[in-house]
């Protein structure tokens, strides 16, 4: 590398990469912003608000406005069945017509005798539903 008299190469000249200087006033480069994005209230004006109304035998989703919900979904034992799931060819014992409620109801008011863990498996696998529908 010598700093004498010589070709330069191009990769080294300073001057091929500078233009004439601009006479103009400085200025911030026009951005251009898509209409979407411009303004918080176009972003809030999209989004809609969801409700879920959670019953003791029900849960019902939509969102607010419809007049009708997206997802109505029960609690009964026909609903809460899996794959491998005999209930119906097993036999039958006596019927106990209060104990029969229990079985369609996701909770009760009087939460003393209620499994939680339960109440939360069960809202967990209907809002799972209610979702994925």
């Amino acid at each position: 590398m010598s700093s004498g008299p010589g070709p330069t190469l191009a990769h080294r000249s300073v001057a091929s990469i500078r233009s004439a200087p601009i006479l103009q006033e400085p200025h911030t480069p026009p951005r251009t912003i898509s209409n979407t994005y411009g303004s918080p209230a176009t972003i809030r004006a999209d989004d809609d608000f969801l409700i879920i109304q959670i019953g003791s035998r029900f849960v019902r989703a939509g969102f607010a406005g419809d007049n009708q919900p997206k997802a109505v979904l029960t609690c009964g034992p026909k609903d809460q069945r899996r794959a491998g799931d005999f209930r119906d060819w097993q036999p039958v014992g006596d019927i106990d017509l209060q104990s029969g409620d229990k079985d369609y109801e996701l909770w009760r008011y009087d939460l003393r005798e209620v499994d939680l863990g339960l109440v939360y498996d069960k809202l967990d696998r209907l809002l799972r539903d209610a979702f994925g529908r």
